[in-house]
C-alpha cells in the first residue's frame, strides 16, 4: 500500500494568460496572426503543471509534469536527494527551487526563473518537511 501525498501543486498561469491574450491578439488582428498564434499555442500547451509527491513507504520523491501536449514523470529516491534550495538569477531578481543530488548533479523543479523569493522559500520548507518525515 502506498502513503503518498501531495506535497505542492505549481500551476504556470502567467505562462497561460500570456498564451491566451497572444491567441486573442492573434484571432483579432490578421496581420499580426502568424507571429502571435504559435507564441499563444506554445505557451498555452507546453507549460506545465507541476505536481510533487512524495511517497513515504517507498521513500521517493516524484515530480510529475503535464500540459496539453506532453507528460512525463521523475522519481528520486530519498537517499539521492542530498539539499533542496532556493537559486537566485544574479542578474535579475529572480528564483527557482533545485535539488542536489547526492552525485553532485542539479535538478531544477523549473527550468526557468521566476519573482518571488519568499513564494520558493516555502516550497523548499514544504519539500523538506516530506523529505525528513
Amino acid at each position: 500500500m502506498r502513503d503518498e501525498r501531495i506535497v505542492f501543486r505549481d500551476c504556470p498561469i502567467a505562462f497561460w494568460i500570456f498564451g491566451t491574450i497572444a491567441i486573442v491578439i492573434a484571432a483579432m488582428i490578421p496581420d499580426v496572426r502568424l507571429a502571435f498564434l504559435p507564441l499563444g499555442i506554445l505557451s498555452t500547451g507546453f507549460a506545465s503543471v507541476l505536481t510533487v509527491t512524495f511517497d513515504r513507504t517507498r521513500r521517493t520523491l516524484h515530480l510529475r509534469y503535464w500540459s496539453l501536449f506532453r507528460r512525463w514523470k521523475r522519481s528520486y529516491s530519498r537517499d539521492e536527494i542530498g539539499a533542496v534550495y532556493v537559486k537566485e538569477d544574479n542578474e535579475a531578481d529572480s528564483f527557482r527551487v533545485e535539488m542536489m543530488l547526492q552525485s553532485g548533479d542539479i535538478i531544477p523543479l523549473r527550468l526557468w526563473y521566476s519573482p518571488g523569493k519568499r513564494r520558493h522559500e516555502r516550497t523548499v520548507r514544504k519539500l523538506q518537511s516530506a523529505l525528513s518525515a
